[in-house]
């Protein structure tokens, strides 16, 4: 259910703003009416294109792309975290590979995401 009411909120905002906002800002907008004063992190992970579906008790295959697009839908999801740009974590690995040295990368955060229940007990 959950998935699919991404889907539909995805597809709604690629039809409403598909040239004036990012996928961040057509959230934003959608979710303005949304009460966040339960968010306990500075990251509410629906302001993302959940391509990584870190929401998701799913194990996938860790690889560097997994996790380069983690970070950034972290990142794009931030509202008050301190985080540096996937662009800017691609440069700093790209400079430690270039002297010799092994990359390890581990991400360990919380984050928010809104709860919309289920079929028959649907929730916000």
């Amino acid at each position: 259910m959950k998935r699919i009411i991404n889907l539909i909120a995805v597809l709604f905002s690629f039809f409403l703003y598909s040239q004036e906002k990012t996928y961040t800002q057509a959230m934003d907008s959608l979710l303005s009416h949304v009460d966040k004063t339960s968010m306990t992190t500075g990251i509410l992970y629906d302001r993302a294109a959940p391509y990584a579906d870190l929401d998701t008790d799913t194990s996938p295959t860790v690889t560097p792309e997994y996790f380069m697009q983690a970070w950034n839908e972290l990142y794009n999801a931030s509202t008050s975290a301190p985080f540096i740009s996937a662009d800017a974590l691609q440069e700093q690995i790209n400079e430690k590979k270039q002297n010799g040295k092994i990359i390890l990368g581990v991400i360990n955060l919380k984050m928010n995401y809104l709860d919309f229940g289920t079929q028959y007990n649907p929730k916000l």
